[in-house]
Parts: structure tokens; C-alpha cells; sequence
């Protein structure tokens, strides 16, 4: 996403969508410090590390 990265992208959802339940999927390490800016901003989100086996992933949406 050439203007934004995932986690602005999450609260642009969270605004409009308040009740909205957003998983971030990352690859990448740092990932944590743009998790940072968000919690700033008062807003959490749950992040999942890639990759991640598909039963996995449907066990923890369950867990929601």
C-alpha cells in the first residue's frame, strides 16, 4: 500500500467501523514500533506472525 501501511489501515476501519475485530498478519520484525504509533493513538490491535497454518488461524477467529 504505497500511502499507508496496514496498522493506519486498521484504524481507518476502527473509526468507521467501531466494533470492527482486525487481525494484523506480519512477516516482518519491526512491525512492532508501527503497533506502537497505533497504541499512541489509542488504538489495539492483535498481530499474527506469517505464516500461520489455516486451522490455526480459524481456532483463534473461534477464540473471538
Amino acid at each position: 500500500m504505497p500511502k499507508m501501511n496496514g496498522v493506519d489501515l486498521a484504524i481507518a476501519i476502527r473509526k468507521t467501523y467501531p466494533a470492527a475485530q482486525i487481525f494484523l498478519f506480519s512477516g516482518q520484525a519491526g512491525i512492532s514500533e508501527i503497533l506502537l504509533e497505533g497504541r499512541k493513538q489509542g488504538y489495539e490491535f492483535e498481530l499474527i506472525a506469517k505464516p500461520i497454518h489455516p486451522g490455526k488461524l480459524i481456532e483463534r477467529i473461534k477464540q473471538r
